[in-house]
């Protein structure tokens, strides 16, 4: 039995387009986004009292809107910096909830010189 892998491409056979139509897309269809509601951000008075584990979560969220903010714009649209901060915003929590469950007072010292170096 053979497998073959089918492409649908986009073209514009038969079809004429007004020039002042056109978006960045060129004529294709916005793509869906798939985004689920965030969480509300904690207030200063409920930062002084949270605990690492909130806080980190705090943050996480904060970099998840700012990566959002930076993506979104669709004539300025930045994807290399902002999946970076993305990425490296959101291993901070990670790595608070690995040291959470260490297996040992070495491990959980790892896990957090990572978060606080």
């Amino acid at each position: 039995m053979e497998y073959k892998k089918s492409y649908k491409k986009w073209s514009n056979k038969g079809k004429t387009l007004n020039p002042e139509s056109l978006t960045v897309n060129q004529g294709r269809p916005e793509p869906k986004r798939k985004r689920g509601k965030l969480a509300s951000l904690m207030s200063e008075d409920a930062k002084a009292t949270a605990s690492i584990h909130e806080l980190s979560y705090d943050f996480g969220c904060r970099i998840t809107r700012l990566f959002q903010y930076l993506t979104e714009d669709a004539e300025y649209k930045e994807y290399v910096q902002s999946k970076q901060i993305y990425r490296s915003g959101t291993s901070i929590g990670a790595n608070v909830r690995e040291s959470k469950h260490a297996q040992s007072d070495a491990d959980f010292l790892s896990k957090m010189s990572i978060v606080f170096p």
